[in-house]
């Protein structure tokens, strides 16, 4: 790790952020007021910064932001309770913790903030990226109602695991 980021350790701050990849569906069409197809057959949403931004003015990035209070509170499980409860919220278990670059503070035990009812940090993670594209880009991540019902159930109390 450089000196420059290990004496700044404390400047680190838990974000996330959404990769949206969709598929080219228009493959033949060729307006002359669309953009060429791409040569894969994906496209990727970027943001374009601010010039006036003083963090990588000008850059195309994922849209994603830092983890809010509201991202970890115990009111999302109203929302959970119906289909998907603790401990996996219905999502994979947690990846292992990687020790490469870069290196955060340790968050501690998912209950370490004080509130024993918050959400893991694996979920609150995975609901900012998802209010960040939002309030950056305009677009809602949903899930329709449907799948919850029509989801096939998985060892793990009955939940599915979703990626």
């Amino acid at each position: 790790m450089s000196a420059l980021a290990r004496s700044d350790l404390s400047r680190w701050r838990r974000s996330a952020t959404l990769v949206l990849a969709a598929g080219w569906t228009h493959p033949g069409l060729a307006a002359a007021s669309l953009p060429p197809p791409p040569v894969e057959d994906y496209r990727l949403l970027l943001l374009e910064r601010s010039e006036s931004q003083h963090f990588l003015p000008g850059a195309y990035v994922f849209p994603g932001g830092v983890l809010d209070a509201a991202d970890r509170s115990a009111n999302w499980l109203c929302l959970f309770a119906p289909h998907h409860g603790p401990p996996h919220f219905n999502l994979v278990p947690r990846p292992p913790p990687r020790t490469g670059f870069p290196v955060l503070p340790p968050m501690g035990t998912d209950a370490a903030d004080g509130d024993d009812a918050a959400l893991p940090y694996d979920v609150a993670f995975r609901i900012c990226a998802i209010r960040e594209t939002f309030e950056e880009a305009g677009v809602l991540v949903l899930r329709p109602r449907a799948s919850l019902a029509a989801a096939p159930e998985s060892p793990d109390k009955g939940h599915t695991a979703n990626k």
